[in-house]
């Protein structure tokens, strides 16, 4: 309705008075509408009428993003907008908060295409990798034991072999060159011998002092026992297992004989329970009285056992019975008298014992 059909409608004015004054020319929106959905009721839109189109998509995208929806508390914007003819993507156009790449990120059903990047000026590079020494240490450990006044130290062939050098010595700290005399693979056994004290270095010296001091005793009255071990017997092991892993000083552990034999009915070995580790290869084998039984050898690779049985083993070790070892010597020209100690020791005795005559031997690749 126009401004006259409103003078006539009111009856406030007759038609000479209307025909006085010239209609108003209408008024142009500054927005053509294009309604594409039905209006919202006029409580919803009266706010938002007589906004811009620009004024009107910032509303609508700040009070609705990220979702152009039409069912939420400020839904009146976009039906506004939608009434205009202005859909999410119009607007986003219009407000110029977007770039034409975000807006077909969201709205495309295709990938946008990839814009390249710049590569920047300074590129960050990774230091570089530090040059292996080629004086980096590869070595690996095991046990021994003192055998003469001499200074010859009984220990597995495997713990020796293929050595540029070998060192041994009360702890990983002081050790000292020693030579390889003799070895017998099939029964897996190693002589070796310290320096003479002519050419030897300080530590050499005081180690074979310390041998002469500590350990001659003990040669003297004999190591070895003629007698085999027998079954359910108990034993200490001693050694250095893992090396100075966990610590560089000597440990030991106790069991019994669970076999009088080794692996496949092997008669020159003995199976036994007392714990026994990488490390603690060619260690010594105390009975309760002091003398050696027997020489570490090996562990049960339980997981093989595992794989082949179903179940997993625990504490199955081996010795190399003492007889054995006794033959080794006399073939490599020490022979040494049996042992007759008979007088049972109380544990930390028997570790007393082991301290003077154990040794860890190191082998140097």
């Amino acid at each position: 309705m126009d401004e006259q059909q409103c003078a006539r409608l009111s009856g406030w004015f007759t038609e000479q008075q209307i025909a006085a004054v010239p209609a108003s020319p209408k008024r142009a929106r500054a927005n053509t509408v294009r309604r594409t959905d039905p209006p919202a009721s006029a409580a919803e839109i009266e706010i938002v009428a007589y906004d811009s189109d620009e004024r009107l998509c910032q509303k609508a995208i700040q009070q609705n993003s990220p979702k152009w929806e039409t069912n939420s508390i400020w839904r009146k914007q976009v039906l506004e907008a939608k009434r205009r003819g202005l859909g999410e993507q119009q607007c986003a156009r219009l407000v110029g908060w977007f770039t034409e790449q975000q807006i077909a990120a969201v709205h495309s059903p295709k990938p946008p295409a990839a814009v390249p990047s710049r590569k920047p000026k300074v590129v960050a590079k990774a230091p570089p990798e530090k040059p292996k020494s080629p004086h980096r240490k590869r070595f690996s450990s095991g046990s021994g034991f003192f055998v003469s006044k001499s200074g010859h130290v009984v220990t597995n062939a495997h713990v020796v072999n293929g050595c540029s050098r070998i060192t041994v010595g009360d702890n990983a700290k002081t050790q000292t060159r020693a030579a390889l005399v003799e070895d017998d693979r099939r029964n897996d056994l190693a002589l070796l011998k310290l320096g003479s004290l002519e050419m030897a270095s300080d530590e050499t010296k005081s180690l074979i002092k310390k041998l002469g001091i500590k350990v001659v005793p003990l040669v003297a009255h004999g190591l070895l026992r003629l007698k085999d071990v027998e079954l359910g017997e108990r034993v200490l092991v001693a050694g250095f297992p893992y090396g100075e892993l966990y610590s560089n000083t000597i440990k030991v552990t106790g069991g019994m004989v669970s076999a009088v034999r080794g692996i496949g009915d092997d008669s020159a070995q003995f199976q036994m329970d007392a714990a026994a580790q990488s490390g603690n290869s060619g260690g010594p084998i105390y009975d309760t009285n002091g003398n050696i039984v027997g020489v570490v050898v090996a562990q049960l690779n339980k997981f093989k056992v595992a794989k082949a049985t179903g179940s997993l083993p625990e504490n199955v070790n081996f010795g190399i019975k003492a007889s054995t070892v006794m033959q080794f010597l006399t073939t490599s020209g020490l022979p040494s008298k049996w042992s007759a100690r008979s007088k049972k020791m109380s544990p930390t005795a028997l570790a007393k014992i082991a301290q003077k005559q154990t040794l860890m031997v190191i082998c140097h690749k």
